[in-house]
């Protein structure tokens, strides 16, 4: 459509739909200033950052992070939409619970993470996975079964009172969420013990994918559909667990 936009007068301008264009132009925009703001540390600390051996798989570990995480929450909202039946109210409810519950899943990570080094055996598979790999893998096959139980779940909810509604909400994403909140405090954790030149560099990797991925999962589900955008997110975090996995090996 962007020869019609170029073709018309600035008087129809008005009429035009701009939603599209403008995501398109964000998109760019965002990509462009991430891309910056995650090379401009390397050029500017060279010593601390570049000589990193494990810098590719802190990038995509941290990057894939931030891009599923939002593409979660995002699906989330549109999910909820019908169900409260307005927009700011679904927005409000999906956001206030992801940052709830996963803050308390990342306030719980080192207990939880200390907990399962003492709970489990030596020798056994449970042992050689790491508490990044259990959660990872118990956030995927939550989105997993989500994709399958949430449409038909909401559909016998919805004629619940508005209140209940909204606490069904938050009881359905507190699990998804809490898990989701330990990925990234059990990872910077384990960059900071090993690498610790790199964690400033993790976290702003970590801010400029978040950012890029509101505006990417919109486009996607336009596309494609938010089935798939939370397919992406799961995927995204299983190439998170095998990317930092292969700093794990060196011991």
């Amino acid at each position: 459509a962007l020869p019609e936009f170029l073709g018309r007068q600035a008087r129809g301008a008005g009429f035009l739909e701009w939603g599209y264009p403008l995501l398109a132009a964000s998109l760019v925009q965002v990509a462009l200033l991430s891309g910056g703001l995650i090379l401009l540390p390397l050029w500017v600390r060279r010593q601390g950052i570049v000589d990193a051996p494990d810098k590719t798989r802190v990038f995509l570990y941290f990057t894939a992070l931030g891009l599923a995480f939002l593409f979660l929450e995002i699906a989330f909202i549109q999910r909820f939409v019908l169900f409260l039946g307005n927009p700011l109210y679904a927005a409000a409810v999906v956001i206030a619970g992801f940052l709830i519950f996963a803050g308390l899943g990342s306030g719980c990570s080192a207990a939880l993470s200390a907990w399962l080094e003492r709970a489990t055996v030596k020798g056994t598979v449970l042992r050689r996975l790491k508490a990044i790999d259990l959660a990872i893998l118990a956030i995927a096959a939550m989105g997993l079964l989500y994709l399958i139980v949430l449409p038909p779940l909401l559909e016998r909810l919805i004629v619940l009172p508005e209140a209940a509604r909204f606490a069904s909400c938050f009881a359905l994403i507190a699990p998804l969420a809490f898990l989701m909140g330990l990925p990234f405090p059990l990872g910077l954790s384990q960059v900071s013990n090993r690498m610790p030149a790199l964690v400033p560099w993790a976290w702003g990797i970590n801010g400029c994918a978040s950012v890029l991925s509101v505006i990417l999962a919109q486009l996607l589900a336009i596309h494609f559909g938010f089935t798939t955008v939370i397919v992406l997110a799961i995927g995204f975090y299983l190439m998170a667990a095998a990317a930092l996995r292969g700093t794990q090996q060196v011991e």
